[in-house]
C-alpha cells in the first residue's frame, strides 16, 4: 500500500501461544496505540494448519491420488478499524478523521447577514466548485457546502464533532478580498487562503494533512514506548505513564500468566523487528533472547 494512505502506525509481530487464536498453529497481529496509550489488536492473521479441517472432516484428493486435509487460514481485519481510527486520532471535541477515509474532506460554511451578502458568497462558492470540477484531482475532493439556517458557531461544532479535516469559512469580506479562512480540524489553525488558487491547492493540502496526522500518531507512540529491564520497572512504569513497554521475556507461559494476573498487562506480540538481544526475563530472571511488547489493551 502507498504510504500516502497510512493513517495508523502499528507494531507487527507474532502472538505468544497463550494469545494466539485457539486451535491455530500461530497468529500474527498488528498492534496499535490509542490516544489513551492502550493497545488495540487492530488486525490478525491465523495459520490454522490442518486442525480445523480434521475436526470438520474436510478432505481433498491430492495430485498423488491420496485424500488429505487442507490447510486453512483466517484473516481478521474488520470494522474494529473504524474504532481504531477514532481512538488513534480523536480528541475531546470528537472525531479527527484522516482525509482518505473522511466522508466529507472540506466543509464550506457560508457567512452572511443579508440576501445581497448571501448572493455574493454563493457566487464565490460556485466558482470554487466549478474550478474543482475542472481537474480529476479536484473532482475527487469531497466538499460539502452547509447552507442550513443555523449559526456559524453551531456549524463549526457540528463538523468538528464529525472530524472533517478542513473547514472553509467564506463571508462577504472574504469575497471582497478574494480569500477564505481555512481551518484545520487537527489543531484548529487558521489561514487566509486565496480562493482563486484553492481549487489546485486543496488536493495537496489533503495529502499533507494525511501525512501530518500519521506522523503525529507515530511520534505519540514513540514518546510513549519505553524499555523495562525488571518486573518492578514494568509495573511502576505502566501505573505511572502507561503506553508500550519493551521488556525481556523467557518464553515461559507461566511468567506471561503471572504478569497478566497481577497487573492486567499482556504480551501483545513478539515484534518481527525486535532484534536479538540477550537479557533476563523481567519475571523469573531466566535467559531471554529478545524484548517483547507489553501493554494494557482493549
Amino acid at each position: 500500500m502507498s504510504e500516502d494512505w497510512l493513517a495508523i502506525p502499528v507494531v507487527k509481530g507474532r502472538k505468544t501461544d497463550s494469545e494466539k487464536f485457539p486451535g491455530a498453529d500461530w497468529t500474527w497481529s498488528i498492534e496499535a496505540m490509542m490516544r489513551d496509550k492502550k493497545a488495540l489488536q487492530a488486525g490478525t492473521s491465523h495459520m490454522l494448519g490442518q486442525n480445523f479441517a480434521r475436526a470438520a472432516d474436510i478432505q481433498f484428493l491430492d495430485r498423488d491420488n491420496v485424500r488429505k486435509n487442507p490447510y486453512g487460514t483466517s484473516w481478521g481485519f474488520s470494522t474494529r478499524m473504524v474504532g481504531a481510527t477514532i481512538m488513534t486520532h480523536g480528541d475531546d471535541s470528537g472525531l479527527v478523521l484522516p482525509p482518505n477515509v473522511a466522508p466529507v474532506q472540506v466543509v464550506v460554511v457560508p457567512i452572511f447577514r443579508s440576501e445581497e451578502d448571501k448572493a455574493s458568497v454563493a457566487a464565490a462558492i460556485d466558482r470554487l466548485q466549478a474550478a474543482l470540477a475542472e481537474t480529476p484531482e479536484g473532482r475527487a475532493v469531497r466538499l460539502k457546502v452547509d447552507w442550513r439556517d443555523d449559526s456559524p458557531g453551531f456549524k463549526y461544532n457540528h463538523w468538528e464533532l464529525r472530524g472533517v479535516p478542513f473547514r472553509l469559512e467564506i463571508g462577504p469580506r472574504d469575497v471582497a478580498a478574494g480569500q477564505g479562512m481555512l481551518v484545520k480540524r487537527v489543531d484548529r489553525s487558521k489561514e487566509a487562503v486565496p480562493l482563486a488558487q484553492l481549487a489546485t491547492d486543496l488536493p495537496e493540502r489533503l495529502r499533507t494533512y494525511q501525512a501530518e496526522l500519521f506522523k503525529r500518531a507515530v511520534d505519540f507512540r514513540a514518546a510513549n514506548t519505553h524499555n523495562a529491564d525488571t518486573y518492578q520497572e514494568l509495573k511502576d512504569g505502566m501505573e505511572a505513564e502507561g503506553g508500550f513497554y519493551m521488556a525481556p521475556w523467557c518464553g515461559d507461559a507461566k511468567c506471561e500468566k503471572q504478569v497478566n494476573e497481577e497487573t492486567g498487562i499482556t504480551i501483545r506480540c513478539i515484534p518481527f523487528d525486535s532484534p536479538d538481544e540477550a537479557g533476563r526475563c523481567v519475571v523469573c530472571g531466566a535467559a531471554s533472547e529478545r524484548r517483547v511488547l507489553f501493554a494494557r489493551a482493549y
